[in-house]
């Protein structure tokens, strides 16, 4: 009896531990929640971690009266169910940081109209993603790499560079670059059926003459 009793002081203790464990489980996947983190040199609270999958995510404005303003790395990384993306502010929005949302193959659209810095391979491998408006003034390497629905964006003024294969294997076939744009890195348009690029005459980068579409100054 007394062994019984012991195995029991033992077992009971450890069932309940599983069971909680289980339930925290459970409670993250079914009640997805945004973790934040504070980051000094944007001085504004970044999303470091979206748990759960769901279709939308609302990003708040701010959080005790701190702005929320941006997405830090791999917080939506491989989301499938991941559709729309809200910001109730979005000029907030300073940061979208390396594989923020990459493999999210569902997500049709988000607003970038303010962000600052798109990292590398932001956005990589989001087949459903379309119809940008884009004023980054650095859009980082593969940040839109093999976005195969991608066939319409635009680039805003203020867009200082673009990194390489950034916007390769989408369906882009007319862009038009900015006159802010300072340089475009090799193979940034490679792979894809680009056949008209408007640059302006101001623009000297030789890191677009071995494209094939026509270029348009204006």
């Amino acid at each position: 009896m007394e062994k019984y009793k012991l195995y029991l002081r033992h077992i009971i203790p450890f069932f309940i531990m599983t069971l909680s464990v289980v339930i925290s489980v459970f409670t993250m996947y079914n009640n997805p929640a945004l973790i934040y983190e504070y980051d000094e040199a944007l001085e504004g609270f970044i999303v470091s971690d979206a748990r759960g999958n769901i279709s939308e995510y609302i990003i708040p404005d701010n959080i005790n009266e701190i702005p929320v303003v941006g997405i830090g790395v791999r917080a939506f990384f491989q989301h499938s169910d991941l559709e729309e993306v809200k910001f109730e502010n979005p000029e907030n929005i300073k940061l979208i940081d390396r594989l923020a949302f990459s493999e999210c193959p569902k997500l049709k659209t988000i607003d970038l109209r303010y962000v600052e810095k798109i990292g590398k391979n932001a956005f990589a491998y989001d087949s459903e993603l379309n119809n940008l408006e884009i004023g980054a003034k650095h859009i980082l390497g593969s940040a839109f790499f093999m976005c195969e629905a991608l066939d319409t964006i635009t680039l805003k003024e203020g867009v200082i560079s673009i990194g390489t294969f950034a916007f390769s294997h989408t369906k882009i076939e007319e862009l038009k670059i900015p006159y802010s744009m300072k340089t475009i890195y090799n193979d940034a348009f490679k792979y894809m059926n680009l056949k008209t690029l408007y640059i302006p005459y101001s623009f000297t980068s030789g890191n677009i003459t071995y494209l094939n579409p026509i270029i348009k100054r204006y």
